[in-house]
This record gives structure tokens, sequence and C-alpha cells, in this order.
């Protein structure tokens, strides 16, 4: 019974995971899409996600809403400073450079956790895991291949998406430790933070209704959905294989802008999407097969 529960949660945390890169494949979407300057975009999208998550927080519990933010401890809080600051990190150079550099850049965030992991947990990446992420590393190296010689992205979106990568590898492995944070509490600190950091530099009354809308989708649907499976899902899976699940945010990022846009991926970001995807649902079926 033991080992169908272990194997039941597994596939639970793979599936949050998995939910939380399909959410989190949405900004270059949004970003494109929403005409808003910088500052006023994190503004407004923080404050919907803030108004949700503490909605919902005061719907289910409100007698251990100050309980629960007294839980994070200083594992929760090490996580929602590094949470926000990638988000900061992730919008701008998605305003720099194109959303597939940026994914492409994010892609090696399964080496860069197993390292953080071992430093911090001692918690070593099995063979399975390791070859998974040095195939989805070999597919990051196509696209990157590609996109450098299209001249798309600039040096300052490249240092600001590798600031995001190790930002969100070392929140991962802080949610692995600190197993006990509550999703919809840190999402919502990170949302506060984010909104009272901005505002200074925003200009929200720039925001037209149809931009407000978008915004609402934004901070509800990419940000609290986003985090919340994220949080709940690393804290079922060692921090390597959550890093490389989420690394599904690769292929689909550039994808909805090609659909939605004309940023059109090239044929090299085709190839090393494809073998990103290979690498996550090889691993999953191996581990599988393995764990039977």
């Amino acid at each position: 019974m033991r080992d169908g529960s272990a194997a039941r949660d597994r596939w639970v945390g793979i599936a949050l995971v998995a939910a939380s890169a399909a959410a989190y494949s949405t900004a270059g979407f949004f970003t494109r899409l929403i005409t808003v300057q910088l500052w006023s975009l994190i503004f407004w999208r923080a404050c919907f996600s803030a108004l949700f998550c503490l909605g919902l927080l005061l719907l289910a519990d409100r007698r251990g809403l100050r309980r629960g933010f007294a839980g994070l401890g200083p594992d929760g809080w090490g996580a929602v400073l590094c949470s926000t600051a990638a988000m900061f990190c992730y919008l701008a150079s998605l305003r720099l450079t194109s959303v597939a550099h940026v994914a492409v850049i994010y892609g090696a965030s399964p080496f860069v956790t197993a390292a953080i992991a071992w430093l911090l947990l001692r918690e070593r990446a099995t063979r399975t895991t390791l070859a998974a992420s040095a195939l989805a590393l070999a597919g990051v190296a196509v696209m990157v291949v590609g996109t450098r010689g299209a001249g798309a992205a600039s040096l300052a979106g490249d240092l600001l998406a590798l600031a995001m990568t190790l930002l969100m590898a070392a929140m991962t492995v802080l949610l692995r430790r600190h197993a006990t944070i509550g999703p919809l509490h840190m999402t919502f600190v990170c949302s506060a933070i984010a909104a009272v950091v901005a505002l200074p530099l925003a200009w929200p009354a720039t925001a037209g209704a149809l931009d407000l809308g978008w915004l609402a989708l934004f901070g509800v649907g990419q940000v609290s959905l986003g985090l919340t499976c994220l949080t709940l899902g690393a804290r079922r899976l060692p921090a390597a294989v959550t890093a490389l699940v989420a690394t599904l945010d690769v292929p689909l990022a550039p994808l909805w802008v090609w659909l939605a846009f004309a940023e059109r991926p090239t044929a090299a970001d085709f190839a090393g999407g494809g073998l990103v995807l290979l690498a996550v649902v090889g691993h999953v079926a191996l581990d599988t097969r393995r764990r039977r």
C-alpha cells in the first residue's frame, strides 16, 4: 500500500508541475498582448493575483489565515523572495528578447537545480534524471544555435533570463526542503511584494479596460495557478525531477506566441523543443517502468 500511495503521489506531483509549466509558458503571450509599460504590467498582474489568492484564503480558512503566514519559516520566505525576484527578471527579459530565447535559457534549469539540491539537501539525482537532463540540455543547445543565428537576443535579456533560471532553481530546492509551505499563502505574499515594489515606477492609470481584463487573466491564470501548482508539486518530487518536468515551458512558450503573433520559431526551435519534450516524456516512462 505504501508503494502504491507513493506512486500515486509522484504522479500527482508530475501532473501539478506540468500544469504549472503550461501556465508559466503563457507569460510571453501576455507580455506581447498587453501594451502597458513593464512596471504597470507587473503592478496590475500582481494585484489581481494577490486579490484572487486572498479571496480563496478567506473562503477556505479565515481563522487559520495568520497561522499560515507565520508558518512560512526561513525556507518559505527564502522561496518567496526567490520567486518574486525571478518574476521581475522573467517579465523584463520577455520585453527585451524573444520568447524562444528566454525559454531556451530556462531549459538549463534541471542541471542548476540538481546542483543546488546536492549542495543544500545532499539529494543526488538518479541516472535516469541526469540522462534526461542531458537530453533536455541538448535540445536547449540546438535552440540556442538557431536563435543566435537569427540575431534575436540581447545581452540584457540573456542575463535576466539566466538570473531567473538560478532563482527558480533555488526556489524549487527550498520548496522541497520546506514541504509544509501553503501554496496560496506563498503566492499571495509574492504577489503583494511585487505590487508594492512595482507601484512607485508604474503608471496604473494608463491601463485601459481591455488591458485590465487581460491583466486579470494574466494574474489569476498564469501567476496564481502556476505558482500554486508548482508549490504543491515540488513537495512531492525530487528537486531535479521537478525542474526537469518544468522544462516543458521551453517548447510551449514559443508555441503560444507563434500561434497568436508573428514571432515564428525557427526550425532549430522546433527541433530543440522536441528534444526537451522527449526528455520529459522519456524520463517519466522509464522511471515508471523502473519502479514497477
